[in-house]
Parts: structure tokens; sequence; C-alpha cells
């Protein structure tokens, strides 16, 4: 069966910083992901101002489109950190996880504990 790699990322934003984080944010996708990645089908942030919490969600046709998600995005996930975001994170990952895209997301996201994929076994798409 061929399913998209579906990634969603949870995050907290320092505290006072989640304007700025959606301006660099904006700027991001529109400078860096859009243009650089063809094959991301989707690629979109939602903001929870309450709970000072942003949460990206990332459609891939595949597990090797992630893994060249992450070569374009490497430094501006370092920025990101160091600038607007806490260093905890919570990964949502569903589809095959080939191409090694697992571990280059433990090595990105600096966590000591492997993420885990959620395997595809039924449904359709349409694009």
């Amino acid at each position: 069966m061929s399913a998209p790699f579906i990634f969603i990322g949870t995050h907290t934003v320092k505290p006072g910083k989640l304007e700025a984080f959606q301006k660099y944010f904006s700027d991001f996708c529109d400078n860096v992901v859009e243009p650089n990645e063809p094959r991301l089908l989707s690629f979109q942030a939602y903001a929870d101002p309450e709970s000072n919490q942003v949460t990206i969600v990332q459609i891939h046709p595949d597990a090797e489109s992630m893994v060249s998600h992450m070569s374009v995005i490497a430094q501006h996930v370092d920025v990101a950190y160091a600038d607007y975001l806490e260093r905890e994170s919570r990964w949502q990952i569903y589809g095959t996880a080939e191409a090694g895209v697992l571990e280059k997301i433990q090595t990105l996201a600096g966590d000591s504990v492997a993420p885990r994929s959620h395997e595809p076994f039924a449904g359709f798409t349409r694009w």
C-alpha cells in the first residue's frame, strides 16, 4: 500500500516569542521550504496562543521526501530552537519509515529517545 508520510511536530514557544516565531516561520515557509521542496505536498503551521504552542503538519509523498526536507531545514532548526522554541517537542509520525528517516529525525531533534512511526494498513489518498 502506498500511503503518504506524515510528520506532526508540536513545540512550546519561548515566553513572549509567539508573534516573532510566526513571522520567522512564515518567511521560512515562503523563502526556504516552498521553493526548495517541490515534492512536499503540504506544510502547515497552527498556533494555540493560550498554550503558547505551535504545531507543524507535513505531508510528504514518502519517507525520502522527509529526508530531503530535513536536509533543507537543518540550519533553520538550530535557529528556531535557539531563538524561539523550547527544546521539548512532541512528534507524531505516520507512514512507512524508510531511508533512515527515523534516525535522521532523532538526530535533528537532538532526542535520546528514538521516534516511532505508525505503519499504514488501510485507506486511500486523493490528490
